[in-house]
């Protein structure tokens, strides 16, 4: 009877299922992953993990810029930039169908993948965590974080070709434009996941560890898969950011009125044959940059990261010493 218990609790484990939550952060190449999630859709479900559809694959499809496929599940984390937050009383309601759907699924993985999750309300999480442990499934959380430096211009790059920002970026750093700070709070949202659902379900990730091969290490690391290879990957220009060149004239455009037609953003301001050259950063912006979030990388370092992450990165200096003008 003892060893027919012991194989029933092993089937019980086996069968198990999981809901995975990747919630960005910004700037990690998400859109990238969700091109090749939507993609590769079939042959994941063919290896077990269940992408749900979502109305914007077909712009993902096409290389375009999506929330992913958890909008809806944004609204049900009462997230900061949900389109319809839910209260605590709706939230888990719609959590508690969720998470009997994933523990009655054919799929062992249910995954969803959306930005707009990283600004969750800490008591809706909760939550979902209480909604997984009544419905007997596994919970995990995924987050990637990447190095302070390229986060910060690649969220400078995003301000000056979407939201019109003509500043440099030193200036976009002391405070033009707090986007960027307001995101960047790496240790405080990252302290309240954990509190919310529990250090052993969340899973915290180096983006610029993996670079190019996103799409294979998710594959791997995240969703336990063996990459045999033959993915369908989206090309590197998704969502890319711009060389240099395209923001110092997305810059001048951005200050003249009527310069930019609408829905213009300068993504292919440079032939995808010329030299591209990357933006580069003054010594003082990255000492403002190592002051403000030294502590918090030495802190991502100590508790998930294993010393990969840092401030400057793969970052240029300017050789001048002078900030761009």
């Amino acid at each position: 009877m003892t060893r027919l218990r012991q194989f029933a609790a092993r089937v019980r484990r086996d069968r198990r299922r999981r809901l995975v939550l990747h919630i960005g952060m910004g700037k990690t190449g998400t859109s990238a992953l969700q091109v090749a999630l939507v993609r590769n859709r079939q042959r994941l479900a063919d290896q077990g993990v269940d992408y749900p559809p979502h109305t914007d694959d077909d712009v993902a499809r096409a290389l375009g810029v999506t929330n992913g496929n958890g909008p809806a599940l944004a609204n049900l984390l009462g997230s900061e930039l949900a389109a319809a937050p839910a209260d605590l009383t709706q939230a888990q309601s719609g959590l508690r169908a969720l998470c009997t759907g994933v523990a009655l699924s054919t799929f062992p993985i249910t995954l969803y993948s959306s930005e707009l999750l990283y600004r969750f309300d800490p008591n809706h999480l909760a939550v979902l965590g209480e909604e997984a442990d009544r419905a007997g499934i596994e919970l995990r959380v995924v987050v990637y974080v990447r190095d302070i430096a390229p986060y910060f211009v690649s969220s400078y790059s995003e301000r000056v070709k979407r939201n019109g920002y003509s500043g440099t970026f030193d200036e976009y750093l002391e405070g033009g434009d707090d986007f960027g700070r307001r995101v960047a709070l790496f240790q405080p949202r990252l302290t309240r996941l954990v509190d919310a659902v529990g250090r052993s379900r969340v899973q915290i990730l180096h983006y610029d560890s993996v670079g190019a091969q996103l799409f294979p290490s998710f594959v791997r690391d995240v969703l336990g898969l063996t990459d045999s290879g033959g993915w369908e990957l989206p090309p590197s220009s998704v969502n890319r950011g711009l060389t240099a060149q395209e923001v110092e004239l997305l810059r001048h455009l951005n200050r003249t009125p009527g310069a930019r037609g609408p829905g213009w953003s300068g993504e292919s301001l440079i032939a995808d044959g010329a030299a591209r050259r990357p933006t580069a950063i003054s010594s003082a912006a990255l000492a403002s940059l190592e002051a403000r979030f030294g502590p918090e990388v030495t802190w991502l370092n100590a508790e998930f990261l294993e010393g990969r992450m840092e401030v400057r990165g793969d970052v240029q200096l300017l050789s001048d010493d002078r900030s761009a003008q």
